[in-house]
Formats: structure tokens, sequence, C-alpha cells
């Protein structure tokens, strides 16, 4: 007589461990793609979304912030889906196929485990990279790619695989410049690269299909690199490391970030994750002692974290280290999404990112508006998707020389003279009107009839050296010089057009005042430049190191700084 013998009954920690049996990688695949498609369809733009879709509106080889690549995207997928699903679609097959290439990468005996699955779904960046349009989208993608054949690369160097490391290295710079760490790191990790021909072969052919782009900055005098290496830094500071480490944390997740500490590397190719992973970290960590570091520009190290996260968690001795640091934060990021998707809770946002509301805000200022274009000066963010939403004109321009945008690139300046313009700040300023939107923002606008602003083709130089006069003024010669190519000229109207001294410390303006009224002086013509001789007085001005820039104000427009920082000791 035969016993029937019972077994005990797995636990759930121990079901998680277990192969996916019938839901292999490609459901897993086709998962990923509809939830993010449906998540891009039901969320409005929000953060720089809608100043990429600028981009796209005028394919060029570069942009003054990025390569092209994000714009390219954009352009194909509204080519093929309107609104926001047309901005992102492109972004959510890329990730999809990044997810393909990664899954390519791990050993037989963890890619199809559920534990696999859920460690990928912990990752808060792999997210937040596939349901918004970021340059770092792109470039997790073709990152991964070259990863991928860089593996080959090692174990069989010949044309081939030399060739498709070239293209793969391209492909990761015309995404974002941050691909060159990408291959700094590789080359630290294994300098015996540096002697093999085929590794140079892949250099040479990744230059030659990045030329067109480096002809680009040639031909507007590299915009993209001298903003990126000058106009984002300020002096060392401590100011925000604390965010950048704390930033960390959140966003590549607690279950990960220490992983490259504690797993070792089998192989050269597992040294150069971590390589890769430790050398991003670091980097940004420097950086972050000069400018401030978005959290996502640490993206280059997400899948080779995940990489040795879903090798270390399918250990049976980590199953109470995956059940607490992994498990909680799957659950987290699906109610994250719902309610990022739909719009449970009123005037839901994330720092400066409205996810909802952004129609209903383009509309009504739409409305008051008319048929004049919308001026908001520092704003790339709020005049693009205003421009997205409403199909009319909105403008930004940046008042300082460290900082400026594709608008002024392309003469967007230019466009608003002479015009009745609505002006729209986030601050009040005089004669504005108030104006309390439904996404829970305040911002102050007024018209500007025959618009007139000096914020781009304009240098001022002081061009003799600055004498003290008994220490109680500064005596400086100006050059204007007028770059344009045509003449210009400072009279608007009824309003005062003046140059104007900013004196700063530390980043903060001790005061800017009037110190010339050029409104009533003659045109400068094209190409051509005029002397103005200035007193700058420095009584009541607290001993010390001031930095002084010289501008030009008119009417209720922020002003415009158009000249180099010069330093003074005043004592």
């Amino acid at each position: 007589m035969s016993q029937t013998v019972s077994l005990p009954a797995k636990t759930w920690s121990q079901r998680i461990g277990e192969k996916a049996g019938g839901r292999p990688v490609v459901f897993f695949l086709l998962f990923w793609l509809v939830l993010n498609l449906l998540q891009v369809a039901f969320m409005e733009l929000t953060s720089d979304e809608g100043y990429y879709w600028f981009y796209a509106q005028h394919l060029q080889w570069g942009y003054y912030d990025h390569p092209p690549l994000v714009a390219v995207m954009i352009r194909l997928g509204s080519f093929l889906f309107p609104g926001e699903l047309g901005v992102r679609f492109f972004n959510v097959l890329l990730s999809t196929a990044a997810l393909a290439l990664f899954f390519s990468l791990l050993p037989e005996r963890i890619k199809h485990t559920n534990r696999t699955y859920l460690v990928m779904l912990s990752a808060p960046l792999l997210h937040y990279l596939t349901f918004l349009v970021f340059p770092d989208g792109p470039l997790l993608t073709f990152s991964l790619l070259f990863l991928v054949v860089y593996k080959q690369f090692v174990k069989e160097k010949n044309l081939a695989t030399s060739l498709l490391l070239g293209v793969s290295l391209a492909l990761m710079a015309y995404a974002k410049y941050h691909g060159s760490l990408v291959l700094l790191f590789t080359v630290m990790a294994n300098p015996r690269l540096l002697k093999q021909g085929y590794f140079y072969l892949s250099l040479l052919v990744a230059a030659v299909l990045f030329l067109p782009h480096l002809w680009w900055q040639y031909q507007h005098a590299f915009p993209t690199l001298k903003y990126h290496l000058s106009g984002r830094t300020s002096q060392w500071s401590f100011r925000h490391v604390g965010e950048y480490v704390s930033q960390q944390i959140v966003a590549i997740g607690p279950g990960l970030i220490f992983l490259p500490f504690v797993c070792r590397a089998k192989d050269v190719f597992e040294r150069t994750l971590r390589f890769i992973i430790i050398g991003t970290l670091l980097f940004f960590l420097v950086s972050s002692f000069k400018t401030f570091v978005h959290f996502h520009w640490t993206s280059i190290a997400l899948f080779p974290l995940l990489y040795f996260a879903v090798d270390y968690y399918n250990r049976p001795e980590k199953t109470t280290l995956f059940r607490w640091l992994i498990l909680p934060f799957v659950v987290l990021f699906f109610l994250a999404r719902l309610l990022l998707m739909i719009p449970l809770i009123p005037g839901m946002h994330v720092g400066e990112d409205v996810y909802h509301g952004r129609k209903a805000w383009a509309k009504e200022l739409s409305i008051v508006a008319g048929n004049k274009p919308v001026f908001m000066p520092n704003n790339l963010r709020e005049s693009s998707l205003y421009s997205f939403y409403s199909g009319k004109q909105g403008v930004t321009l940046y008042n300082r020389p460290a900082k400026k945008s594709q608008y002024e690139l392309w003469g967007y300046e230019d466009s608003l003279q002479g015009k009745d313009v609505l002006l729209v700040t986030k601050y009040p300023f005089a004669g504005s009107t108030e104006w309390k939107t439904a996404i829970g923002q305040t911002f102050f606008y007024t018209t500007i009839s025959s618009f007139q602003s000096f914020y781009t083709g304009i240098t001022l130089k002081p061009v003799l050296p600055v004498v003290r006069r008994a220490d109680t003024a500064l005596h400086v010669v100006l050059e204007i010089e007028n770059e344009r190519r045509w003449p210009v000229n400072f009279a608007n109207g009824s309003e005062t057009t003046s140059i104007i001294c900013s004196i700063e410390k530390d980043n903060r303006v001790i005061r800017a005042d009037a110190v010339a009224v050029v409104s009533g002086t003659d045109p400068i013509p094209a190409k051509g430049s005029r002397q103005k001789e200035l007193d700058i007085p420095l009584k009541e001005l607290p001993k010390g190191e001031y930095q002084i820039y010289f501008g030009i104000r008119t009417g209720l427009l922020p002003d415009a700084i158009l000249s180099a920082p010069f330093v003074i000791q005043y004592r």
C-alpha cells in the first residue's frame, strides 16, 4: 500500500526565489513596455521635457545644452503620435531595449528568477528615466549597448567588435556627454586596451561619427563646452555635497548603493563595472563641491549596479536583506507611479515638477496673453511648456552671461522686438498683476508695449585699469561693443535705458545701481563700439573683495548683465 508524503509548504520568500516558470523575459519586457506607454499617455509633460520638445522643432547637429539625440527621438515620436505620447514614445522603446540588452549579460541561472525582476523594479532611476524624457534615457540604453559589445570585445578582438564598439561610443556621445565617463572608467579598469590596435580603431570610428556635432560646436563657438565647464560651476563649497549624498541614496536605492563595495569582481568585465560605478559616484561627489548635481546624472552607474544586485539578491542567504531593502521599494514605486498617472491627490508635485494641470495652466495664461507672445525671463521650463500646451509663442532669455539657452542661439530675442509682449515673472514688480495658478504657482504679469531688450549681441568691456579715487569711487572707461548685424538704438520710448554696475560677493548682489543713462545717445553701428566713462561710488560699501559686473537696465525687464566679472579689493 503506497503512502502519500506531505511536503511542507514553501514560504513566500522561497517562492519569490524560484524561477519564473511560464513568465520568461519576453513577458517581463512586454509588461514593462505596456506599463510605461500607459504611464506616459496619462501624464502631462514636466521638468525640462518641454524644452527638449522645443529642441525637436528644428533638428540640428547640436544644441546649447546637449547633443541632438533626445531631439531626434522626440521628433520621430511626434511624427507617429500626438501629445505627450509622441514626445516620450521612443524613450520608452529604448528603455525596453535596454532591459533586453541587460538580460543578455546575466548568467542563465538568475536570468529568469522572480527576484531578478523585482530587483530591477526596485531601482528608482530606472522608473524615472523611462517615463520622463531626459538625455540620460538614451544614454542608459547606449551605455549598456557599449558594455554588451565591450564584454564580447574583451573575449574576441576583431574588426566586427571594434566597429560595433565605435558605433556604441558615438551613440553614447550623441545622447549625453557623460558617456565619456563610461569610456574613461573602462580604460582605467582595463589599461591593456591602450596597447590594442582594434581599440584605437573603435575610437577612430566614434570620432568620425561624432564629427558633425563637433563641427556644429565649432560653428557656434563651443557654447556647450563653455557652459558646462564654467557657466555651471562656482567656488569650492560644501553647500551641495549633503544634497548629492542624500539624493543618491534615494535615487539609486538603499538596496543597491552599497553593492560595489561588498561584491568582488570575478573578471575584467566585472572589474570594469565596479570602476564605472565607483568612479561615477566619486566624480559627481567631487563635482558637488563646485555645482549642484542633479540626481539622475549618475545614471550611467545604474545597470552596472543592477548587474551586481541581481546576483547578490538571488543568493539564498540574502533573503532577509531582499525582504527589507528590495520588496518595500517595489511596492512604493508602483504606488508612486499610480499617483503620478492618476491625479488622486490634487496639486501633487515633486519639487518644481508638476505632473497634472499644465493644460489648464497654459489655457489660463493663453487667455490673458491673447495673441501676444509671452516672455518669461530666466525660465526655459515654463516658457517651453506654455508653447507646447497653448500652441503659441513662449520665449525665455537669460540675463547673465554664464547661463543662456537655445532661445538665444536661435535669435528669439529678435522675434520680440517692437511687439506688444506679456511679461510673466515669478517675482512682483511695479504695476504687475498677481496670478495664482491652479497648479499652486504664483506669477506676476503685465503687458509691455513696443518691447525692447538687450540680452544678446552686446558686450561691455572695461578697457582701462581701474583707478581708485581716494577710496570713494572707481573710475572706469567702459567699451560698449555691438556684435549685431544692425545698429543698436538704446532709445526705448518713454522708458529710461541705463548702464548699471552690479557689485556682488559670494554670488549675491550687494547692490546694482544705474551709473549712466544711454537712452538719449546716438545708435551704435553694426559691429561698432562706443566708450563711456563711469564713476562707481564705493561709499558705505563694507571692506572686502567684490566682483564687479556691468549691464543694461531698461524698463521693467531684469537687468541684462553683459560683462565678464572683474575683482576689486576694497580696503
